[in-house]
Protein backbone atom coordinates (compact mmCIF):
# COMPACT_ATOMS: atom_id res chain seq x y z
CA UNK A 1 0.00 0.00 0.00
CA UNK A 2 1.25 3.49 -0.85
CA UNK A 3 0.18 6.36 1.37
CA UNK A 4 -0.34 9.24 -1.01
CA UNK A 5 0.41 11.98 1.50
CA UNK A 6 1.25 12.38 5.14
CA UNK A 7 -2.17 13.93 5.70
CA UNK A 8 -4.16 10.96 4.39
CA UNK A 9 -3.63 8.25 6.99
CA UNK A 10 -5.54 6.63 9.85
CA UNK A 11 -5.18 3.81 12.34
CA UNK A 12 -5.91 0.45 10.75
CA UNK A 13 -9.38 -0.92 11.66
CA UNK A 14 -7.49 -3.87 13.13
CA UNK A 15 -6.04 -1.67 15.88
CA UNK A 16 -7.20 0.65 18.62
CA UNK A 17 -5.10 3.48 20.04
CA UNK A 18 -4.63 4.88 23.54
CA UNK A 19 -2.57 7.81 24.77
CA UNK A 20 -0.98 8.44 28.15
CA UNK A 21 1.06 11.63 28.12
CA UNK A 22 3.68 11.37 25.39
CA UNK A 23 3.14 7.62 24.90
CA UNK A 24 0.87 6.10 22.25
CA UNK A 25 -0.12 2.45 22.38
CA UNK A 26 -1.56 0.59 19.37
CA UNK A 27 -3.44 -2.57 20.33
CA UNK A 28 -4.37 -5.29 17.83
CA UNK A 29 -2.87 -8.68 16.95
CA UNK A 30 0.21 -7.24 18.60
CA UNK A 31 0.77 -4.32 20.95
CA UNK A 32 3.11 -1.55 19.80
CA UNK A 33 4.04 1.38 22.03
CA UNK A 34 5.91 4.49 20.98
CA UNK A 35 7.19 7.38 23.08
CA UNK A 36 7.10 10.79 21.41
CA UNK A 37 9.43 13.65 22.37
CA UNK A 38 6.60 15.52 24.12
CA UNK A 39 2.90 15.46 24.97
CA UNK A 40 2.32 17.96 22.16
CA UNK A 41 4.00 15.65 19.66
CA UNK A 42 1.76 12.76 20.76
CA UNK A 43 -1.30 15.00 20.51
CA UNK A 44 -0.27 16.13 17.02
CA UNK A 45 0.03 12.55 15.84
CA UNK A 46 -3.40 11.74 17.29
CA UNK A 47 -4.89 14.72 15.45
CA UNK A 48 -3.33 13.50 12.22
CA UNK A 49 -4.85 10.05 12.72
CA UNK A 50 -8.22 11.65 13.45
CA UNK A 51 -8.16 13.37 10.07
CA UNK A 52 -6.43 16.72 10.59
CA UNK A 53 -3.78 17.71 8.05
CA UNK A 54 -0.23 17.13 9.29
CA UNK A 55 0.80 20.66 8.38
CA UNK A 56 -1.83 22.00 10.79
CA UNK A 57 -1.49 19.45 13.58
CA UNK A 58 2.32 19.73 13.65
CA UNK A 59 2.56 23.49 13.23
CA UNK A 60 3.54 24.11 16.87
CA UNK A 61 6.19 21.37 16.99
CA UNK A 62 9.92 21.92 16.83
CA UNK A 63 11.82 20.50 13.86
CA UNK A 64 13.21 17.76 16.10
CA UNK A 65 9.74 16.81 17.38
CA UNK A 66 8.38 16.78 13.85
CA UNK A 67 11.27 14.66 12.55
CA UNK A 68 10.91 12.06 15.32
CA UNK A 69 7.12 11.93 14.85
CA UNK A 70 7.45 11.45 11.10
CA UNK A 71 9.98 8.66 11.67
CA UNK A 72 7.53 6.82 13.92
CA UNK A 73 4.76 7.45 11.41
CA UNK A 74 6.81 5.91 8.59
CA UNK A 75 7.55 2.81 10.68
CA UNK A 76 3.90 2.38 11.72
CA UNK A 77 2.87 2.59 8.07
CA UNK A 78 5.46 -0.07 7.20
CA UNK A 79 4.00 -2.31 9.92
CA UNK A 80 0.46 -1.87 8.60
CA UNK A 81 -0.73 -0.26 11.83
CA UNK A 82 -1.36 3.03 10.07
CA UNK A 83 -2.97 2.84 6.63
CA UNK A 84 -4.20 5.04 3.82
CA UNK A 85 -7.30 7.06 4.70
CA UNK A 86 -9.45 5.64 1.90
CA UNK A 87 -13.20 6.03 2.39
CA UNK A 88 -15.31 3.09 3.52
CA UNK A 89 -18.07 3.50 0.95
CA UNK A 90 -20.08 0.74 2.62
CA UNK A 91 -20.56 2.52 5.95
CA UNK A 92 -24.05 1.79 7.26
CA UNK A 93 -24.46 -1.37 5.15
CA UNK A 94 -24.14 -5.04 6.13
CA UNK A 95 -20.62 -4.99 4.67
CA UNK A 96 -19.25 -2.09 6.73
CA UNK A 97 -17.14 -4.22 9.09
CA UNK A 98 -16.00 -6.58 6.35
CA UNK A 99 -14.75 -3.61 4.34
CA UNK A 100 -12.78 -2.51 7.42
CA UNK A 101 -11.41 -6.07 7.62
CA UNK A 102 -10.12 -5.76 4.06
CA UNK A 103 -8.62 -2.36 4.87
CA UNK A 104 -6.90 -3.88 7.92
CA UNK A 105 -5.30 -6.51 5.65
CA UNK A 106 -3.81 -3.84 3.41
CA UNK A 107 -6.42 -3.80 0.65
CA UNK A 108 -8.63 -0.95 -0.46
CA UNK A 109 -11.66 -2.36 1.32
CA UNK A 110 -14.28 -0.56 -0.73
CA UNK A 111 -12.80 -1.73 -4.02
CA UNK A 112 -12.53 -5.29 -2.66
CA UNK A 113 -16.21 -5.26 -1.74
CA UNK A 114 -17.16 -3.96 -5.17
CA UNK A 115 -15.06 -6.73 -6.69
CA UNK A 116 -16.98 -9.40 -4.76
CA UNK A 117 -20.25 -7.88 -5.96
CA UNK A 118 -19.12 -8.41 -9.56
CA UNK A 119 -18.35 -12.15 -9.22
CA UNK A 120 -20.34 -15.30 -9.98
CA UNK A 121 -19.43 -18.40 -7.96
CA UNK A 122 -20.75 -21.80 -8.97
CA UNK A 123 -21.43 -24.18 -6.07
CA UNK A 124 -21.86 -27.82 -7.08
CA UNK A 125 -23.65 -29.50 -4.21
CA UNK A 126 -25.82 -27.55 -1.74
CA UNK A 127 -25.52 -30.03 1.11
CA UNK A 128 -23.67 -30.03 4.41
CA UNK A 129 -20.61 -28.23 3.05
CA UNK A 130 -21.98 -26.37 0.03
CA UNK A 131 -24.85 -24.81 1.98
CA UNK A 132 -22.37 -23.33 4.46
CA UNK A 133 -20.24 -21.98 1.60
CA UNK A 134 -23.41 -20.39 0.20
CA UNK A 135 -24.25 -18.76 3.55
CA UNK A 136 -20.86 -17.12 3.83
CA UNK A 137 -20.59 -16.01 0.21
CA UNK A 138 -24.03 -14.42 0.39
CA UNK A 139 -23.15 -12.81 3.72
CA UNK A 140 -19.95 -11.47 2.19
CA UNK A 141 -21.86 -9.79 -0.64
CA UNK A 142 -21.03 -11.99 -3.63
CA UNK A 143 -22.86 -10.72 -6.68
CA UNK A 144 -24.16 -13.99 -8.10
CA UNK A 145 -24.22 -17.67 -7.21
CA UNK A 146 -24.94 -20.54 -9.58
CA UNK A 147 -26.24 -23.58 -7.70
CA UNK A 148 -26.33 -27.18 -8.92
CA UNK A 149 -27.94 -30.01 -6.94
CA UNK A 150 -30.41 -32.77 -7.79
CA UNK A 151 -31.49 -33.59 -4.21
CA UNK A 152 -34.52 -32.52 -2.25
CA UNK A 153 -34.42 -31.35 1.36
CA UNK A 154 -34.78 -34.21 3.84
CA UNK A 155 -35.55 -33.99 7.53
CA UNK A 156 -32.13 -35.48 8.35
CA UNK A 157 -30.40 -32.58 6.54
CA UNK A 158 -31.47 -30.07 9.17
CA UNK A 159 -28.73 -30.89 11.70
CA UNK A 160 -26.09 -29.33 9.44
CA UNK A 161 -27.69 -27.59 6.46
CA UNK A 162 -28.80 -24.46 8.27
CA UNK A 163 -30.20 -22.60 5.28
CA UNK A 164 -33.13 -25.04 5.27
CA UNK A 165 -36.15 -25.22 7.58
CA UNK A 166 -38.59 -28.01 8.31
CA UNK A 167 -41.06 -26.36 5.92
CA UNK A 168 -38.53 -26.91 3.13
CA UNK A 169 -38.58 -30.71 3.48
CA UNK A 170 -39.48 -32.24 0.13
CA UNK A 171 -38.52 -29.17 -1.90
CA UNK A 172 -35.60 -29.27 -4.33
CA UNK A 173 -32.52 -28.03 -2.50
CA UNK A 174 -31.70 -25.43 -5.15
CA UNK A 175 -35.22 -23.99 -4.84
CA UNK A 176 -35.05 -23.86 -1.04
CA UNK A 177 -31.55 -22.35 -1.25
CA UNK A 178 -32.85 -19.69 -3.63
CA UNK A 179 -35.59 -18.87 -1.12
CA UNK A 180 -32.97 -18.62 1.64
CA UNK A 181 -30.92 -16.09 -0.32
CA UNK A 182 -34.05 -14.07 -1.09
CA UNK A 183 -34.96 -14.04 2.62
CA UNK A 184 -31.63 -12.41 3.53
CA UNK A 185 -32.54 -9.12 1.86
CA UNK A 186 -29.33 -9.02 -0.17
CA UNK A 187 -28.63 -8.27 -3.81
CA UNK A 188 -27.10 -11.65 -4.61
CA UNK A 189 -28.55 -13.09 -7.80
CA UNK A 190 -29.22 -16.84 -7.85
CA UNK A 191 -29.15 -19.10 -10.89
CA UNK A 192 -30.08 -22.70 -10.10
CA UNK A 193 -30.00 -26.05 -11.86
CA UNK A 194 -31.91 -28.95 -10.35
CA UNK A 195 -29.77 -31.66 -11.91
CA UNK A 196 -26.88 -34.05 -11.29
CA UNK A 197 -23.56 -33.63 -13.03
CA UNK A 198 -22.46 -37.01 -14.38
CA UNK A 199 -20.26 -35.96 -17.28
CA UNK A 200 -18.09 -33.13 -18.52
CA UNK A 201 -20.80 -32.29 -21.04
CA UNK A 202 -23.34 -31.77 -18.24
CA UNK A 203 -21.16 -29.20 -16.51
CA UNK A 204 -20.11 -27.51 -19.74
CA UNK A 205 -23.77 -26.91 -20.60
CA UNK A 206 -24.25 -25.11 -17.28
CA UNK A 207 -21.12 -23.02 -17.74
CA UNK A 208 -22.16 -22.08 -21.27
CA UNK A 209 -25.18 -20.29 -19.76
CA UNK A 210 -23.22 -18.10 -17.33
CA UNK A 211 -19.94 -16.28 -16.91
CA UNK A 212 -18.49 -18.26 -14.00
CA UNK A 213 -15.63 -16.73 -12.00
CA UNK A 214 -15.02 -19.57 -9.54
CA UNK A 215 -16.20 -23.17 -8.99
CA UNK A 216 -16.68 -24.84 -5.60
CA UNK A 217 -17.05 -28.62 -5.63
CA UNK A 218 -19.03 -29.73 -2.59
CA UNK A 219 -20.60 -32.85 -4.11
CA UNK A 220 -19.41 -36.43 -3.75
CA UNK A 221 -21.33 -38.14 -6.53
CA UNK A 222 -20.73 -39.80 -8.86
CA UNK A 223 -18.10 -41.37 -6.56
CA UNK A 224 -14.59 -41.45 -7.97
CA UNK A 225 -15.54 -39.35 -10.98
CA UNK A 226 -16.90 -35.96 -9.98
CA UNK A 227 -13.56 -34.35 -9.06
CA UNK A 228 -12.05 -35.22 -12.44
CA UNK A 229 -15.14 -34.01 -14.29
CA UNK A 230 -15.12 -30.64 -12.57
CA UNK A 231 -11.34 -30.14 -12.72
CA UNK A 232 -11.19 -30.86 -16.47
CA UNK A 233 -14.03 -28.47 -17.30
CA UNK A 234 -12.49 -25.76 -15.11
CA UNK A 235 -9.17 -26.25 -16.90
CA UNK A 236 -10.87 -26.08 -20.30
CA UNK A 237 -12.65 -22.85 -19.38
CA UNK A 238 -9.83 -21.32 -17.29
CA UNK A 239 -11.93 -21.13 -14.13
CA UNK A 240 -10.40 -21.29 -10.62
CA UNK A 241 -11.53 -24.32 -8.63
CA UNK A 242 -11.57 -25.70 -5.10
CA UNK A 243 -13.01 -28.85 -3.57
CA UNK A 244 -13.65 -30.11 -0.06
CA UNK A 245 -14.92 -33.17 1.78
CA UNK A 246 -15.75 -34.29 5.30
CA UNK A 247 -15.15 -37.71 6.84
CA UNK A 248 -15.66 -39.21 10.26
CA UNK A 249 -12.43 -38.04 11.90
CA UNK A 250 -10.91 -35.79 9.24
CA UNK A 251 -11.98 -33.11 6.80
CA UNK A 252 -10.09 -31.52 3.97
CA UNK A 253 -10.31 -28.64 1.56
CA UNK A 254 -8.27 -27.77 -1.48
CA UNK A 255 -6.32 -27.63 -3.53
CA UNK A 256 -7.37 -24.23 -4.80
CA UNK A 257 -6.03 -24.32 -8.33
CA UNK A 258 -6.03 -22.05 -11.36
CA UNK A 259 -4.03 -21.75 -14.55
CA UNK A 260 -0.85 -23.83 -14.50
CA UNK A 261 -1.61 -25.35 -11.10
CA UNK A 262 -4.99 -26.55 -12.40
CA UNK A 263 -3.24 -28.17 -15.39
CA UNK A 264 -0.90 -29.96 -12.97
CA UNK A 265 -3.84 -31.06 -10.83
CA UNK A 266 -5.71 -32.55 -13.80
CA UNK A 267 -2.51 -34.31 -14.89
CA UNK A 268 -2.15 -35.76 -11.39
CA UNK A 269 -5.75 -37.01 -11.43
CA UNK A 270 -5.23 -38.63 -14.83
CA UNK A 271 -2.17 -40.51 -13.56
CA UNK A 272 -4.06 -41.99 -10.63
CA UNK A 273 -5.08 -45.65 -11.06
CA UNK A 274 -8.70 -45.91 -12.15
CA UNK A 275 -10.98 -48.90 -11.93
CA UNK A 276 -13.82 -49.45 -14.39
CA UNK A 277 -15.87 -51.18 -11.72
CA UNK A 278 -18.25 -48.69 -10.02
CA UNK A 279 -18.67 -50.94 -6.96
CA UNK A 280 -14.96 -50.49 -6.23
CA UNK A 281 -15.54 -46.79 -5.47
CA UNK A 282 -16.44 -46.16 -1.82
CA UNK A 283 -19.88 -44.69 -1.31
CA UNK A 284 -20.21 -41.54 0.83
CA UNK A 285 -20.60 -42.32 4.52
CA UNK A 286 -24.02 -41.72 6.08
CA UNK A 287 -22.66 -40.33 9.37
CA UNK A 288 -22.61 -36.54 9.33
CA UNK A 289 -21.93 -33.94 12.02
CA UNK A 290 -22.88 -30.29 11.67
CA UNK A 291 -19.77 -28.84 13.28
CA UNK A 292 -17.32 -30.56 10.93
CA UNK A 293 -19.36 -29.74 7.83
CA UNK A 294 -19.56 -26.11 8.92
CA UNK A 295 -15.82 -25.89 9.53
CA UNK A 296 -15.04 -27.23 6.07
CA UNK A 297 -17.56 -24.91 4.42
CA UNK A 298 -16.28 -21.88 6.30
CA UNK A 299 -12.68 -22.51 5.24
CA UNK A 300 -13.66 -23.02 1.61
CA UNK A 301 -15.69 -19.80 1.64
CA UNK A 302 -12.80 -17.92 3.24
CA UNK A 303 -10.38 -19.13 0.57
CA UNK A 304 -12.79 -18.23 -2.24
CA UNK A 305 -13.24 -14.70 -0.87
CA UNK A 306 -9.50 -14.29 -0.32
CA UNK A 307 -8.73 -15.45 -3.85
CA UNK A 308 -11.31 -13.17 -5.46
CA UNK A 309 -10.04 -10.11 -3.56
CA UNK A 310 -6.35 -10.80 -4.17
CA UNK A 311 -5.42 -12.20 -0.76
CA UNK A 312 -3.52 -15.46 -0.25
CA UNK A 313 -5.83 -18.49 0.24
CA UNK A 314 -4.78 -21.12 2.77
CA UNK A 315 -5.34 -23.98 0.30
CA UNK A 316 -3.55 -22.41 -2.66
CA UNK A 317 -2.07 -25.35 -4.60
CA UNK A 318 -2.39 -27.70 -1.64
CA UNK A 319 -4.89 -29.85 0.21
CA UNK A 320 -5.34 -28.88 3.84
CA UNK A 321 -6.32 -31.81 6.06
CA UNK A 322 -7.69 -31.24 9.55
CA UNK A 323 -7.72 -34.14 12.01
CA UNK A 324 -10.36 -32.81 14.35
CA UNK A 325 -9.99 -35.65 16.85
CA UNK A 326 -6.37 -34.68 17.53
CA UNK A 327 -6.75 -31.02 16.50
CA UNK A 328 -3.91 -31.27 14.00
CA UNK A 329 -3.44 -29.79 10.52
CA UNK A 330 -1.30 -31.16 7.74
CA UNK A 331 -0.78 -30.02 4.16
CA UNK A 332 -0.35 -32.04 0.98
CA UNK A 333 1.33 -29.83 -1.62
CA UNK A 334 0.25 -30.20 -5.23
Amino acid sequence: MIVTSIGSVRVSPGYSITQVGCKLKFIGDRVVSITLPSNNAAKSLRLLLDGEAWEASSAALSEEEKSVSEGYLEELIRMGIIIDRAENRFFGTPYEKQVDFFFALGLNGSRSQELLASKNVLILGVGGTGSVVLQHLVGAGIGKVTLIDSDSVSIHNLNRQFIFRDTDVGQPKVEAAHNYVRSQGVNTEVISFNCMITSERDLQEVINNSQIDFVVLAADTPPGEITGIVAKICMKNDIPFIRGSVGLSELDWGPLVHGNSLVRYVSMLERMPITSSPEDFPLPITASFGCTNSFCGVMIARDVIFFLTGLEPTAKEKMVIFDWKNMEFRHVQL
